[in-house]
């Protein structure tokens, strides 16, 4: 079912001082940066070996995404996206096996991709998500290059 982890991810509260950090840090490939769109929420995606590391933070309330945020962070700062190659079949493989999804059917938003959470009050360990495999280009964002918002 899992082909691989696209990304982890970390919701922040100080977006400046997170990203100064991820700036810092040796061998940085910024793949470009989320919903630009949306100035309640920020978000910046880094290259790493094999897979992303995606900083989020939520600069204001009022956004549609604020349950799924507030129901992350509740749990944990942390998450880990792995692509799959049949987003249907793998929500189908995460309930049978007794979780819920957040998610109950793929959904688009925070990039251009289909993704569906794992219920962070039900996963046993760090959330997770699922997200579809892009057989065109698996890390849908380069330098430079802003997705199309989907928010």
């Amino acid at each position: 079912m899992i082909t691989g982890v696209h990304h982890v991810g970390q919701i922040v509260e100080d977006f400046d001082s997170a990203l100064t950090l991820t700036e810092d840090a040796e061998s940085r490939d910024d793949a470009g940066s989320g919903d630009g769109t949306d100035p309640a929420v920020r978000m910046v995606f880094t290259e790493i070996p094999d897979c992303q590391f995606h900083l989020i933070a939520r600069e204001k309330r009022g956004t549609d995404i604020d349950p799924l945020l507030d129901s992350l962070v509740a749990v944990s700062p942390y998450h880990v996206a792995y692509t799959v190659q049949n987003i249907r079949e793998a929500i189908a493989g995460v309930e049978a096996a007794g979780f819920a999804m957040y998610d109950s059917e793929p959904t688009s938003g925070l990039g251009p991709y289909e993704r569906a959470f794992a219920d962070p009050e039900t996963v046993p360990r760090n959330p997770f998500r699922v997200r579809r495999a892009n057989r065109l280009n698996p890390r849908p964002y380069h330098s430079g290059q802003l997705p199309t918002p989907l928010l």
